[in-house]
């Protein structure tokens, strides 16, 4: 009976966990915390973000505070390499009122941060000792990288100093850790890139990053993918050698935003050509790289490659969030043809009628008066996707209410 009882206990202790998230921040939220930032001109930012379709890319606290900064210096917002570059030289000044053992300049503050980078990603382990708190652990697997190893040529002062810089962050006992990844993988290609300028050959730096595999596939090492894409937006040779073996890479990671036009050509080119053909295959470019992928100039290209035919239907929505994300007007026929295609996959036709309201394509009016006119286009469930879609900037409240009503 006690048994029962203590487990009865242990039960009603377990549900009361609860897992708590933050909401993420409204515009009104967004725009306070804003002004207690000291960004003058709120208005200015929330334009801005809404202008670069960014909205949730700034939802997080963290992540609107760093925007914050940024804008305070330069009153718009960067590309993401801008930003990871002036958020990792902020971080790496000297703490405001704190006293740290020794003077750390700002070069060698950035030289140790990118040593110590690269090491964390070759090794693959994202703390770092700190002091002797570290040791504790005894899973020798889970061992932190120890800073004197790799700053061997720094005092004990100064590698103390540099890890207790804002750059870094507590990890636990004894530990620290970089404060975000994509600061690990935009520091150690910093590295790789500096090693080079000094005089290392090229061929070392393409050992580290690529690899064929054991069926004779040229690939980009997992875990330097990352790295790759970052070095890519540098170096012509290294961006060759991804986009010959990865294109995919060049979407996915680093900064799309900073290649040059051609570069983003060539990229998107490679990319549909490689996954183009057969069906569904799990293929997915995140929504930021996406937004940041996105220039009116991909409009011929687009095209083109539209004309070409493509099964693939995951191509086929990038394509299309391509158009309506980088407002790719000379495309908007293609949007058309596709959401007024009665024939088309559903969800192939929400892309394509999202494309036509982001480029505000004057056709939306005929799209909406056509729910109504010719229901036999349109079915039930995808006429309630499009009405929340339309309403209120392209429908009408009237049209709305005649468009929802039962049909008999």
């Amino acid at each position: 009976m006690a048994r029962r009882a203590q487990k009865s206990s242990e039960d009603q202790i377990a549900r009361d966990w609860r897992n708590v998230a933050l909401l993420p921040l409204s515009n009104a939220q967004i725009k306070q915390i804003a002004i207690r930032e000291g960004v003058d001109d709120p208005d200015s930012l929330l334009a801005d973000i809404r202008q670069r379709n960014a909205e949730e890319f700034v939802r997080r606290p963290q992540d609107l505070i760093e925007l914050c900064a940024d804008w305070r210096l330069h009153h718009r917002i960067r590309s993401h390499r801008d930003q990871v570059a002036s958020n990792v030289a902020v971080k790496l000044k000297p703490r405001e009122g704190g006293r740290e053992k020794v003077a750390l300049s700002a070069d060698k503050a950035s030289e140790g941060a990118r040593r110590l980078a690269l090491a964390a990603t070759l090794s693959r382990k994202l703390t770092l000792r700190h002091s002797a708190e570290a040791d504790r652990e005894s899973d020798p697997t889970d061992a932190p990288l120890d800073p004197s190893s790799i700053l061997h040529d720094w005092t004990q002062d100064e590698r103390t100093t540099l890890l207790e810089r804002s750059l870094f962050g507590f990890a636990s006992y004894g530990r620290v850790r970089f404060h975000h990844r994509s600061v690990i993988e935009y520091l150690a290609a910093e590295h790789l890139l500096a090693l080079y300028a000094r005089g290392m050959p090229i061929r070392p730096i393409k050992r580290i990053l690529f690899t064929t595999t054991a069926q004779g596939d040229d690939v980009v090492k997992p875990s330097l993918r990352p790295v790759a894409a970052w070095i890519a937006l540098r170096d012509d040779a290294i961006f060759d050698e991804v986009l010959r073996r990865e294109p995919d890479v060049l979407l996915n990671f680093g900064d799309p935003e900073s290649l040059s036009s051609a570069q983003r050509q060539r990229a998107l080119r490679a990319y549909v050509k490689r996954h183009s053909a057969g069906g569904w295959r799990g293929l997915r470019v995140p929504s930021i790289q996406l937004h940041r992928f996105a220039a009116s100039d991909l409009g011929p290209e687009v095209k083109r490659l539209w004309e070409g035919g493509i099964d693939n239907p995951e191509i086929r929505e990038i394509l299309l969030n391509l158009i309506g994300l980088g407002k790719l007007e000379d495309c908007a026929d293609i949007a058309y043809g596709i959401a007024t295609d009665g024939n088309a996959p559903e969800g192939e036709r929400l892309d394509a009628l999202d494309a036509l309201i982001h480029l505000g394509d004057s056709r939306l009016a005929a799209i909406s008066t056509s729910l109504a006119d010719v229901s036999t286009l349109w079915p039930s469930r995808l006429t309630r996707v499009i009405l929340l879609r339309l309403f209120p900037a392209n429908l009408s409240v009237a049209l709305s209410e005649m468009e929802s009503a039962p049909q008999t």
